[in-house]
């Protein structure tokens, strides 16, 4: 591996910008997904 490129783990947020930058991704949220408020009622 060449020294000059250096490699870390991405963070949370760096994920999902990538996410929301891809037009091929899935959405985010299902159809089955509940709001907290709608679980809590």
């Amino acid at each position: 591996m060449d020294p000059a490129w250096d490699r870390s783990e991405p963070s949370l947020e760096e994920l999902l910008l990538a996410h929301l930058r891809s037009p091929e991704a899935p959405a985010l949220l299902t159809p089955s997904a509940t709001s907290r408020r709608a679980v809590a009622a």
